[in-house]
């Protein structure tokens, strides 16, 4: 391992720590919400989720790819200044012009929403968390790009903090319900987005540029349409369940999606805050296949290990965090997490179309994949419920990565060792079909569930899921844990 590999493996699991800081705020809550909210309360909070992402696609900042790809490419600070302003200018003036339009609209959209006019008084608050999510989020960015991985999660653990104290005043002492949890959000990002505009201006000089406009819009657009379709993939299925089922089945669905987003958040958001700037960098070395290859192979089996885990604990954890009303979320989240491994897998292999800024064919896929689960939710949800929706979700996200791999794979070709990640995949799918067929009672179900795990790191760790010097390397490091400094130098 390079100097270079062990200070991204560094930098990665301090931006890691910082994402899961940001996000876990809704897994601390659990036992709060499921106990304070009723699962319809629940439904509706996951609702306004919802209207917050479809109305981000259309004025939402969807330039962070194009700041990280221009900001490194950029010659001198003067360009790279011109980068960062114009990003930040046209992000909080399209946010601001939706949120006013959220805000004019708040009547109709409850109705479409709830089928009612519910929570007319939160609408507009949804479109000031529009600005201040943008703004925020902008802000992270940039510190990413200044590569001060400290700052950043000393930012996401405030937040953590104060989004945390915010619920418990709002919800619990105030017992504002679902208005407590929006107007906790709405503060939380508002501090750490003027925070994060303080920091951007201290070092960036003001240069708004028309060139890089012209060039960041012709890159980021089809990010825009891709994130229509992704949010409808992610979230329709909620619209669907209300449709077909009630606002109940909506919040137990919800509840299970937490923890396909929590794989994400635990993977995919840990290794892209380095991985996003340094896939770049590693292309100019002449042993950046190999690079890719293995670091893919790592990732891929990180990958399937934590669904793993998720998947065979994920019931008891439902059982002691949630109301019984919520404990049906145990039966789909395995489903979620098994397909959000595939999406996670799809945001690594896509790297070929970024790099020869074909993003255009990221939004055909998106479309494709919404077309495809659009199917599904159609003729599964009817017949079988939540469990439908993440059945094709599930079929929807196989199809997406197949799609892209294919087609980045035409401009370049990393040579991803597909048969060993897929392989090891089958694994896992097989232990934890294993664990569903073992005991119920809690002792020995536990005890069978964390052998199974014990099962799969030994065939990672001994068999031809790794190659031999890979597999050589990890075992003398978890033997001698201190030989990664050594290594590392």
């Amino acid at each position: 391992m390079s100097g270079e590999a062990a200070r991204m493996v560094s930098h990665s699991a301090i931006y890691g720590a910082g994402n899961i800081a940001r996000k876990i705020v809704a897994f601390i809550m659990l036992p709060i919400y499921t106990r304070y909210l009723t699962p319809a309360d629940y439904g509706a909070v996951e609702l306004f989720t919802l209207l917050l992402s479809v109305v981000e696609v259309f004025f939402g900042m969807r330039m962070g790819q194009a700041l990280f790809r221009y900001y490194f490419a950029a010659d001198g600070k003067t360009e790279r200044d011109e980068v960062v302003t114009t990003v930040l200018a046209v992000g909080a003036g399209v946010s601001a012009l939706g949120a006013m339009a959220v805000a004019g609209f708040s009547e109709p959209l409850a109705r479409v929403l709830f089928g009612e006019a519910l929570y007319v008084h939160l609408i507009p608050l949804v479109g000031l968390l529009l600005v201040t999510q943008g703004v925020e989020d902008f802000g992270l960015n940039f510190i990413r790009a200044h590569q001060r991985p400290g700052l950043f999660l000393a930012l996401s653990l405030g937040k953590l903090a104060l989004q945390v104290s915010l619920n418990l005043y709002l919800v619990v002492w105030l017992e504002l319900h679902v208005a407590g949890v929006v107007l906790g959000n709405v503060l939380s990002s508002g501090a750490i987005a003027l925070f994060g505009v303080g920091y951007t201006l201290r070092y960036t000089r003001l240069r708004p540029s028309r060139r890089h406009l012209r060039v960041l819009l012709a890159f980021s657009y089809p990010f825009w349409i891709s994130g229509l379709f992704q949010i409808y993939i992610s979230f329709g299925d909620r619209y669907f369940l209300r449709v077909f089922t009630d606002m109940a089945q909506v919040g137990i669905y919800a509840l299970a999606y937490r923890f396909g987003f929590l794989l994400v958040e635990f993977t995919w958001g840990t290794f892209a805050n380095i991985w996003d700037t340094q896939r770049y960098r590693i292309l100019e070395r002449g042993d950046a296949r190999e690079i890719y290859q293995m670091t893919f192979q790592y990732f891929a089996l990180f990958t399937i290990l934590m669904g793993l885990g998720i998947a065979m604990f994920v019931g008891d954890v439902i059982h002691v965090m949630a109301a019984p009303a919520f404990w049906p979320a145990a039966d789909i989240a395995p489903v979620l997490v098994l397909a959000y491994i595939l999406y996670v897998w799809t945001l690594f292999s896509n790297f070929g179309l970024l790099l020869a800024e074909k993003t255009r064919k990221l939004a055909i896929a998106s479309g494709i994949t919404a077309v495809v689960i659009s199917v599904g939710y159609l003729a599964l949800i009817p017949l079988l419920g939540a469990l439908g929706a993440a059945l094709a979700t599930l079929i929807a996200l196989s199809v997406e990565l197949t799609w892209v791999h294919a087609q980045a794979r035409r401009e370049y070709d990393m040579g991803l060792p597909w048969a060993r990640v897929l392989s090891a995949l089958a694994l896992a799918v097989v232990l934890y079909a294993i664990a569903e067929a073992g005991p119920t009672e809690l002792v020995w179900s536990l005890l069978l569930r964390g052998a199974l795990v014990g099962v799969f790191l030994v065939a990672v760790l001994f068999s031809p899921l790794l190659p031999a010097e890979q597999r050589g390397l990890v075992r003398s490091l978890i033997r001698r844990p201190a030989r990664l400094r050594g290594v590392a130098g």
